[in-house]
This record gives structure tokens, C-alpha cells and sequence, in this order.
């Protein structure tokens, strides 16, 4: 997976570089998920375009971080449960930027 995106490198120890990879792998593969669901028209409660903007703001913080040991003190933020909180989110601020324009 590091490849594909070219990440950056971790620093840390062995263990923890091992370990913040497969929380980055990890919310990567859930994330990429989320957009294959969608173009395959399952996604319930979110569109295409709200799960590659979520998998770009994944993306787009691993490429900023190489701390192994950030990326393990925020493992929260990479669950599929934040992921999810991330998709509705943004479904729920085009929502809302629609229903804005609607009224103008």
C-alpha cells in the first residue's frame, strides 16, 4: 500500500513503524472500501463523491506525517467508526450547502 501512495517513511522504532503501518494500511484499505461500495451503488447514506473526499483526507494526513509514534497516539481518528463520522459529515455538509442554494 505504501507504494501506491509513496508515502513518506516512518520514523520510530522497528515496532512501532510496523505497527503505524498497519493502522495506516488499515484506514487506507477502509477507506478505498468505502469508495468501491459507493461505485458499485451499495453505500448507504453517503455518494461517491463524499467517499473519495474522505479517502483524499486520509490519504492527504498519512502523506503529512512521518511520526510513527503520532499515527499510533491517534489510531482513534483511523477506526472504521471515525471513518464512517467522516462520510456522514460530509454528506451532511452538502446537505446542507444545497439547501442553502435552494433558498437563495
Amino acid at each position: 500500500m505504501n507504494a501506491t501512495y509513496n508515502f513518506p517513511e516512518l520514523n520510530g522504532s522497528h515496532k512501532q513503524i510496523a505497527w503505524a503501518e498497519d493502522i495506516r494500511n488499515g484506514a487506507v484499505k477502509m477507506a478505498e472500501s468505502d469508495v468501491k461500495t459507493a461505485e458499485e451503488g451499495f453505500a448507504s447514506g453517503y455518494s461517491l463523491d463524499d467517499a473519495k473526499v474522505v479517502l483524499a483526507e486520509v490519504i492527504d494526513t498519512f502523506m503529512a506525517v512521518d511520526s510513527a509514534k503520532m499515527i499510533i497516539d491517534h489510531k482513534a481518528s483511523f477506526t472504521r467508526f471515525r471513518l464512517d463520522e467522516m462520510l456522514m459529515m460530509e454528506h451532511g455538509h452538502k446537505a446542507i450547502s444545497k439547501a442553502r442554494a435552494a433558498r437563495k
